[in-house]
């Protein structure tokens, strides 16, 4: 029941209980990665029925993961009046709403007339450099991981990773060249 699990999550943090707020957002993160797995869910409803919500045309089959470093990415200097490349940088938007709360009010506005990125940074890691999927806390905002399908391309990454040398770890936080990946 979503409307008690948000109401135990309210009252632990009013309490300043990290352990309960963990395991809550644990609890959810494994929730969600079971839907996904699943592809569907069922939302209660007033009716005894309720109704189940198929994810087959949402999620994307198999996650595609492009990594990017200074060898393949234009960069828009700020001095630079107009790209080289042509391209103009996308504008910044500033907001209350959590990203992924703004972008899907600018789907439901834009509707798939352009594209929308979220950014979202990584900063947690386990010891063998892989980024800690355990963790909400890992990626920022928090909530993507609970409210997305990020594991999969998180691990679609380390999937084209496998024959390097260096970790994800290593490349998303060199201090000369860092790497990042767009998921699509």
């Amino acid at each position: 029941d979503a409307s008690l699990w948000a109401r135990h999550l309210r009252e632990a943090s009013e309490a300043m209980r990290g352990d309960t707020v963990s395991a809550l957002l644990h609890l959810a993160h494994q929730s969600s990665q079971q839907v996904i797995q699943r592809g569907n869910y069922y939302i209660a409803d007033a009716s005894a029925r309720g109704r189940f919500v198929n994810l087959d045309k949402t999620l994307s089959r198999i996650p595609q993961v492009d990594w990017f470093g200074r060898a393949n990415v234009n960069v828009v200097l700020p001095n630079e009046s107009q790209p080289k490349s042509g391209r103009i940088p996308p504008p910044v938007l500033f907001s209350h709403s959590t990203s992924l709360d703004l972008a899907v009010n600018l789907r439901r506005v834009q509707h798939a007339r352009q594209p929308i990125v979220v950014v979202a940074e990584v900063s947690g890691f386990n010891k063998d450099g892989s980024i800690a999927l355990d963790r909400t806390a890992s990626l920022n905002p928090e909530c993507l991981m609970l409210r997305t399908d990020i594991n999969r391309y998180i691990e679609a990454a380390a999937i084209q990773m496998r024959c390097g040398k260096a970790t994800m770890q290593e490349h998303l936080c060199a201090a000369k060249d860092p790497y990042l990946f767009l998921c699509r």
